[in-house]
């Protein structure tokens, strides 16, 4: 762990300590332990296979307290992993998700700080590892750190004012000197009324302004500004139409789009009943018609999330945002991005089902998402899909059934096409309240345009976790 990344996580805790005394901390801390077996170690092409047993120790840490006026979360593991086969190096990784918010001046002065460690892999112009355990160049561990002030306000009780500036860095191995480091800086400030759905007072409106830089160390700033008014008609407390006009401006090297111009968006915000609500938004914008949906339906047993999005961003900023700092994901539902420096323009769609009943939760998820490069005008695109079945048959033991399939068509490097796929089976099985055991076969493959990166791999793991005693 990088000592930016040490010193960035005790201010964070120390901070929010002091802050938080009078919090409620619910603290927890074990150790795991993996035996394993990998049939396909350095992920090969077909007939140079290589089998390995494998050994992972991996104590962690959480904290989490909330009161005062402050709140921390904090998760932290190391992964110890030990190969049987002497010419193999051992590795350590470290995986750390903090998140902390804290409130200085009562309903006015906030701060947010962040940071995590995590892998991820590289590129799509090689064989593209889906855990830690796999042998691999194309790997690297990813640091992030994010410090927001801001201030929230009421003004005199017709207004709210919010003005915040967040400062986001997302740094890299050696490993993956391709691709520089970068700095991310945002600012906003926002004024709204809040009378939203009352029909006393027909109108709402909102003033924006907001600036996105994007810094690496090849190139100067880019950066996207906008500024904008949006007028919300209050029609019903359930059905709101509403309308944006503003001017924006984009500072990007070498883009092929315009530098900025007028926009628009309209759109509706629908709740037909308690238990859905929708909002949907068509406009224009510099590089083109924009869309945007959020769609939640809430059932007795059934849930249903869709939500399409379009932003300007880079990939460090991405990382900086992403929910956890877990090692690199084996689903779908948390997909590989080729890591990259150039700013783009992020099209995003996601569909989530979660059906529970009794025993039994499913978990359906799927996305499609498309990249188009400010810098030369490259695209890339990424979809796929997973779905997750547990079954709790008594209240110790859930088995467990888990697929997952992405498909990556990348320009840069190289133009390649690749698709991921992983099944997953496993039991588990609480022994007692500190312990958890856990037993599963793990099939994982690439099929790629490029023969060399194609693979298949199978491992079957031991898992036991003791947990100490909460303080």
């Amino acid at each position: 762990m990088s000592r930016r990344k040490i010193l960035t996580s005790i201010i964070l805790v120390s901070c929010v300590c002091k802050a938080g005394t009078a919090a409620q901390w619910d603290n927890a801390a074990g150790v795991g332990f993996n035996f394993g077996y990998v049939d396909n170690i350095s992920l090969a092409p077909e007939g140079d296979e290589e089998s390995q047993y494998v050994t992972q120790i991996t104590p962690f840490i959480s904290l989490h307290g909330e009161g005062g006026r402050a709140r921390l979360d904090l998760d932290y593991r190391l992964q110890y992993i030990k190969y049987q086969a002497d010419k193999y190096d051992d590795e350590i990784f470290h995986q750390l998700f903090s998140d902390a918010n804290v409130e200085f001046l009562e309903d006015f002065l906030f701060l947010d700080l962040r940071a995590t460690t995590f892998q991820s892999a590289i590129t799509a112009d090689a064989s593209i590892p889906q855990d830690n355990v796999s042998i691999t160049d194309n790997r690297t561990n990813v640091t992030t750190a994010s410090l927001s002030p801001y201030i929230n306000t009421r003004i005199l009780s017709i207004a709210d004012l919010v003005l915040r500036y967040t400062y986001e860095n997302t740094d890299y191995d050696d490993s993956a000197t391709v691709q520089p480091d970068t700095v991310n800086k945002s600012y906003i400030a926002e004024l709204s009324s809040q009378s939203r759905g009352d029909q006393t007072a027909p109108l709402d409106w909102s003033l924006r302004y907001y600036r996105n830089e994007l810094d690496t160390d090849l190139y100067e700033t880019n950066y996207y500004q906008e500024s904008s008014v949006t007028l919300f008609y209050n029609i019903t407390a359930q059905f709101i139409p509403f309308t944006t006009v503003g001017d924006e401006t984009n500072k990007i090297v070498n883009t092929t789009f315009e530098e900025g111009g007028s926009f628009w968006s309209a759109g509706i915000i629908w709740q037909p009943t308690t238990l859905t609500s929708i909002t949907g938004a068509y406009g224009e914008r510099f590089y083109g018609p924009t869309k945007e949906l959020a769609w939640e339906t809430r059932g007795r047993t059934t849930t249903l999330n869709i939500n399409y999005s379009e932003e300007i961003t880079n990939v460090g900023q991405v990382f900086a945002r992403q929910p956890s700092g877990e090692e690199i994901p084996p689903g779908a539902d948390n997909e590989f991005v080729p890591i990259d420096f150039r700013p783009y323009i992020r099209k995003r769609l996601e569909t989530n089902i979660q059906y529970s009943y009794s025993k039994t939760t499913v978990n359906w998820y799927a996305f499609n998402e498309k990249r188009l490069y400010l810098t030369d005008n490259e695209e890339e695109k990424s979809y796929g899909s997973s779905l997750n079945w547990t079954w709790r048959i008594t209240d110790r033991t859930t088995p467990n059934i888990s697929t997952g399939w992405q498909r990556i068509d990348s320009e840069f490097p190289t133009q390649t096409r690749d698709e991921l796929i992983n099944i997953d089976l496993g039991v588990t099985h609480i022994t007692s309240n500190r312990l958890v055991s856990s037993l599963t076969f793990r099939h994982v493959n690439q099929n790629s345009d490029l023969a060399q990166n194609e693979y298949e791999q199978n491992s079957i793991n031991l898992n036991v976790t003791y947990q100490l005693e909460n303080n």
